[in-house]
């Protein structure tokens, strides 16, 4: 019992050590759109890039669009806005002295976005990002209309944002919206009250599995172990493998899922300026 309870209470510990290690990220498959989960054609992959190549031809600004199925092949216990900002600093998005970069990021079976904004952009501009994914982006994702949704809120980031922060305009002053204020604040503790059990991720649930009885003998020797059966290659997903043992008997489990593609966080195409972001932006779900 003792041995349980401090395997229990180590655990934060843990997981606090684990989140220092440099986790994997998804390699840009371009400097423009880098579609990892499949919602463009090649039409529409086309004319996404032109946008963007427009914005960097003409006005020197990079903003990268990233498609992805999850965040759980890059990232254990780590928030949507955490791994977005830890994701444009690998890739280094944007100028590396104006800091004006911009990620859009879609996850879409965790059906979560993000729009991430570079260190030049003032808390001010985070509302705006905010009101971009409300009105041009999550309609059209709730309705599944993905491209659209790509497209014109690509299209708004560039007007709304991009453009006048280069012309030196301030963020457009938000509205009060008091209903709207407490029903985020209603699902920010919808969010909180999910979010936090599952903070710790899978290091809760291998450790809750050693320090339990082996279904087979009933003895505590259960392990765990961890391995990557099959790289994934850009487009052509991996395969992980989770295997749960008992060093008494001969009890085995085995747990197999997909992952996309990724590469090491410190890999680089080498397209972007070195750009970082502060962690300012705004995040939406549908």
């Amino acid at each position: 019992m003792h041995l349980a309870l401090r395997t229990l209470l180590a655990l934060p510990f843990l997981w606090l050590a684990t989140q220092s290690i440099a986790q994997e990220l998804p390699a840009p498959l371009s400097p423009y759109v880098s579609d990892y989960a499949g919602l463009l054609t090649s039409e529409e992959d086309a004319a996404l890039t032109k946008q963007l190549q427009a914005l960097r031809r003409t006005h020197g600004i990079e903003m990268a669009v990233l498609t992805l199925p999850s965040q759980s092949a890059y990232s254990t216990g780590e928030s949507l806005e955490g791994f977005a900002t830890r994701l444009f600093n690998g890739w280094g998005i944007g100028d590396s002295t104006r800091n004006d970069g911009i990620l859009f990021l879609v996850l879409k079976d965790d059906r979560k976005t993000r729009i991430e904004l570079g260190k030049s952009y003032g808390k001010d501009w985070n509302g705006t990002a905010a009101r971009i994914l409300d009105r041009n982006v999550l309609p059209h994702f709730k309705n599944g209309e993905y491209p659209r949704g790509l497209s014109d809120g690509t299209r708004e980031i560039i007007d709304t944002i991009a453009l006048p922060h280069k012309l030196g305009a301030a963020a457009p002053a938000p509205k009060r919206d008091w209903a709207g204020l407490i029903i985020m604040s209603l699902m920010a503790l919808v969010f909180a009250a999910v979010f936090i059990p599952l903070l710790l991720g899978r290091f809760v649930r291998d450790g809750f599995t050693r320090v339990s009885r082996c279904p087979n003998c009933g003895q505590r020797a259960l392990s765990v172990s961890r391995e990557t059966t099959r790289k994934a290659v850009k487009r052509t997903k991996g395969q992980k493998r989770r295997t749960k043992y008992c060093r008494s008997c001969d009890y085995r489990d085995t747990q197999i899922w997909a992952y996309s593609a990724a590469t090491s966080s410190s890999s680089s195409s080498g397209s972007f300026g070195g750009g970082s972001s502060g962690g300012g932006g705004a995040s939406g779900s549908w």
